[in-house]
């Protein structure tokens, strides 16, 4: 089952009127994980079902093997051959599959530049497709952020034209789960799978009255803190999956300044990574991390000078979506390194220490009860939409507990049963004398007009001196 929002309607308009019709050579370009592939595919299996039209798909990996695929009569034929002499045999091929005569659409996916066995296909198919410009067409599917080397000439006498998918948005992923069909094809991989080992941070989050839709949009909320603008991680990974994947990611990431230097612009010419996104907002257009998770992970694990030279960068704080990003992570980079300075609205300067950043998962929660009471440290979720913090400082010795919400918004709610929540999960109020506080923390400049805007759950802390309709 397919959702199809603007962007699979505009690729596949591309394909019939700009690429089948007017025999441009098509460019399909975007991060990865964007539906791309899936559209093509789509549309392919659906041309190829039509009286007169041959497809053909050859499907490229960074090494190894070309898979071939071809629609004949609404049969999905499949093979694969050596990457090595694709040059070689697949003029052979197209000779055989798709004679001349016969109008046909071939698709390269997963083109990469650079790399020599794919420029062997592209030129091969090129090559035939000038045999026969009348009754040959050709499209290109890349998770490149541009073509290199660009030329006008060569554009303009191969009819090239481009198209960019961009990433999902929240927005999309909402109105897609809103259809049943749809929905049913992707829940079992919705569910939050950190979850199900031990207990979770979120038992008991939806209310009785809470309704099917309302129970969707909160698993999508939080797993899009996660996988970001990627559908493929959404829709086709489970949530530990798609952050071991992830960290895969960061791990081999060789050079974190040339991988940022990319996401900035149309300028690069490498393949874009799982770590990008590119959003479209409005008429603008900005590449940034693929999510908030991917952000936070970068930002403790290279610290403070990381996160200001991505402030640097063209087009960062233009960015709505990093600049959103970029607080929070300058407040976890500082925590973990030399620690933080606060100033409160009494001009009061508070000092806090650096303490190690332990991730919060919910299977690891009651581990930590041993294994942390010797230590200072700053416990952070992996779920963000739980409304109620982004870090928990817990100081054993001392018996203080400060939860923390790093915001850039004006006003915010403040929902005090995921506080009391976490508190009985690390075992926290079974002794006396235990301080709980609640910090905002917020940029200078809306300190003075910041505002909570509701409290919920009054009186759910007054074991830790918290009173009733005080809060």
């Amino acid at each position: 089952v397919l959702y199809c929002r603007d962007s699979f309607n505009e690729q596949w308009r591309f394909l019939d009127d700009r690429v089948c019709k007017a025999g441009c050579l098509g460019w399909i370009l975007g991060p990865p994980g964007t539906g791309k592939t899936t559209t093509t595919m789509s549309f392919m299996q659906s041309r190829g079902m039509e009286e007169g039209w041959r497809v053909i798909c050859f499907r490229l990996w960074k090494w190894g093997i070309v898979e071939f695929l071809q629609v004949d009569d609404g049969v999905l034929r499949k093979c694969e051959m050596p990457a090595d002499n694709a040059g070689a045999w697949i003029p052979k091929f197209l000779r055989e599959r798709a004679p001349s005569g016969k109008k046909t659409l071939v698709s390269i996916d997963g083109y990469r530049q650079g790399e020599q066995a794919h420029g062997f296909v592209l030129s091969a198919c090129l090559y035939w497709v000038h045999r026969e410009l009348e009754n040959r067409r050709l499209v290109i599917t890349t998770s490149m952020s541009s073509r290199a080397k660009k030329s006008s000439e060569q554009d303009a006498n191969e009819k090239v034209e481009e198209m960019m998918v961009y990433s999902w948005t929240m927005e999309e992923y909402l109105e897609a789960c809103r259809y049943d069909a749809f929905y049913k094809s992707v829940a079992d991989v919705m569910k939050w799978s950190l979850d199900e080992e031990e207990g979770s941070m979120d038992e008991g989050e939806g209310s009785m009255d809470e309704t099917e839709q309302e129970r969707r949009s909160r698993e999508i909320e939080s797993k899009y803190q996660i996988v970001g603008g990627s559908c493929r991680y959404m829709f086709e990974r489970r949530t530990d999956e798609a952050i071991q994947e992830l960290r895969d990611g960061i791990e081999a990431v060789p050079d974190f300044a040339s991988l940022f230097d990319m996401g900035m612009g149309e300028r690069a010419n490498n393949a874009v990574n799982r770590l990008h996104g590119k959003y479209r907002v409005g008429d603008e257009v900005h590449w940034t991390l693929v999510s908030r998770f991917v952000s936070m992970e970068l930002a403790q694990r290279l610290g403070e000078t990381f996160v200001r030279k991505i402030e640097e960068l063209v087009d960062a704080t233009g960015n709505p979506t990093l600049r959103g990003w970029l607080f929070e992570m300058l407040f976890f980079a500082r925590i973990r390194g030399a620690g933080l300075q606060l100033t409160t609205r009494s001009e009061i300067v508070d000092d806090w220490k650096r303490c190690n950043v332990i991730r919060l998962e919910a299977m690891q929660i009651h581990k930590l009860q041993e294994k942390t009471k010797v230590a200072r440290v700053c416990l952070k979720p992996l779920k963000w939409n739980q409304g109620g913090y982004d870090a928990v400082i817990v100081d054993w010795s001392e018996k203080f507990v400060r939860f923390v919400q790093v915001t850039t918004r004006q006003s915010h709610d403040l929902k005090l049963r995921y506080m009391a929540k976490c508190l009985q999960l690390l075992g926290i109020g079974k002794e006396e004398g235990w301080k709980v506080e609640i910090v905002f923390v917020v940029p200078e400049e809306i300190l003075n007009s910041f505002s909570v805007k509701n409290v919920e759950n009054k009186g759910i802390l007054a074991r830790y001196g918290w009173t009733r309709g005080n809060e």
